[in-house]
């Protein structure tokens, strides 16, 4: 309830207006709480409905991540970028390189964004990240074709690195060695292929322990790379 004896609401925008405008009550049962003058609070009371209850897709945290950058702005906060995101860690519970990561996207072409309909991850999408807007447009519309001609209409991530890299090699000039870039890329499909290969029972369990066993060293890789 706010000062004034109106009321805010805090979580359930949709509900309340498909009650309200689809069912058309006339009135909605709620939870009420006292109003906080503090904003921090504020937030915080909103971050922990909607983490509750919400679907937590990219969109939604990036949206998050913004508010609060928004919302300590406004208390006057006056630390470091660092310091910055370990606040917005402590409030929303998710990591810094997941914020550092979500950033990025937001920061991208916004049809990358878009690629979360078929299915792919933001880690996934963070591979655009270096390329210009006008490259990561061309990787969308490339992946928009090739998921809608793939068997299950989903992009996976190895099809989106496939992409990203043809992208950038194609506007980068000749070069006698190759960049490290180059060389991460063809390890990495060598590897991929070395896995999708595996067709024995003993071998797809084999190289489903790899990959359980490359995710986490891979996360751990990440926020050491990300100085976390």
């Amino acid at each position: 309830e706010m000062p004034d004896g109106t009321y805010e609401l805090v979580s359930g925008h949709r509900r309340f207006h498909a009650m309200t405008d689809i069912l058309k009550w006339t009135s909605v049962p709620c939870i009420t709480i006292k109003y906080n003058d503090d904003e921090i609070t504020r937030f915080m009371v909103h971050a922990d409905a909607n983490t509750k209850t919400r679907n937590k897709s990219i969109r939604y945290w990036i949206a998050e991540i913004k508010h609060a950058r928004e919302v300590l702005a406004d208390s006057g906060f006056e630390g470091t970028k660092e310091e910055e995101n370990a606040k917005i860690e402590e409030w929303l519970g998710i990591s810094k390189a997941q914020i550092y990561r979500l950033t990025g996207i937001a920061g991208m072409h916004p049809s990358i964004l878009e690629l979360d309909r078929y299915g792919l991850s933001a880690k996934a999408m963070y591979m655009a990240v270096s390329l210009t807007k006008e490259q990561q447009k061309e990787v969308a519309d490339t992946a928009v074709k090739a998921a809608e001609e793939s068997d299950d209409g989903q992009l996976t991530a190895s099809m989106f690195l496939s992409i990203v890299n043809e992208v950038q090699r194609k506007d980068e000039k000749p070069k006698k060695l190759r960049s490290y870039r180059e060389k991460l890329s063809g390890s990495a499909t060598t590897f991929l292929k070395k896995l999708s290969a595996a067709k024995k029972e003993e071998d797809k369990a084999v190289a489903l322990d790899t990959i359980r066993i490359l995710r986490t060293e891979l996360d751990e890789l990440e926020d050491h790379l990300l100085g976390h």
